[in-house]
């Protein structure tokens, strides 16, 4: 068992990768009692994920009872699902700091394809590990390198401290990411365990990631659950 302790600061969103195979993907079980529902949807968390063919998000409010909702008005259950590698949006709609415990297993899967959207795609890393952003897979996966920024594929993660993005590029001829803030530093940044991710191109393509860690179990048997 794999677990993910987040801390979602009072009033404000948090930017989550999905690092866990979740015992059940669906948002009903992933955020079953957890965050605080209300009556007013205004007042009520709220969970975001990006639809990256249709470029717009898509919300799950928390009813009191629990449940998770499209919204409050058609009392219609969320269908929104949180597999390894999704990134999405928490919003603590609170005055107070919360912790939510995501659970599930360690990923084992030998490789994992993600889509990756002309336009924007909200990711996390697809593993149960932190890694580092120039040790992904995505330059040789059909991403776009180039000799000026503006021209290249583009990597946007949040920084709390800083409170703004810190954005990567991925160079041409060296096809590493480097800041787009200083284009001769190349980056060696972390991805933190399930922070997730903003990926902008303008050519969508599969994004193909093999396992960074041995297989967690030995021998070819399915894993034990915890319990």
């Amino acid at each position: 068992v794999a677990a993910q302790d987040l801390t979602v600061p009072p009033g404000a969103d948090l930017r989550v990768g999905m690092t866990l195979q979740p015992f059940d993907p669906a948002v009903n079980a992933v955020f079953s009692r957890r965050l605080t529902g209300n009556t007013n949807q205004s007042q009520a968390d709220r969970l975001q994920r990006y639809d990256r063919a249709g470029q717009a998000y898509t919300n799950a409010f928390l009813w009191t009872n629990g449940a998770w909702l499209v919204d409050f008005a058609g009392f219609i259950l969320s269908d929104l699902t949180f597999p390894p590698a999704v990134g999405f949006h928490i919003r603590n709609n609170q005055s107070v700091t919360q912790r939510c415990v995501l659970v599930g297993k360690v990923v084992i899967a030998g490789v994992s394809t993600q889509a990756v959207a002309n336009g924007l795609t909200f990711l996390g890393y697809p593993f149960t590990t932190a890694r580092k952003i120039n040790d992904m897979d995505f330059a040789n996966d059909g991403a776009i390198a180039a000799t000026a920024s503006t021209n290249a594929d583009k990597i946007r993660i949040w920084s709390e401290s800083a409170a703004d993005w810190i954005v990567y590029g991925l160079k041409s001829p060296d096809n590493a990411w480097f800041f787009t803030t200083n284009w001769s530093s190349a980056a060696a940044d972390r991805l933190k365990l399930a922070q997730g991710f903003w990926y902008d191109t303008t050519n969508g393509f599969s994004w193909t990631e093999p396992r960074p860690y041995a297989r967690p179990f030995p021998g070819t048997g399915t894993p034990p659950d915890g319990t």
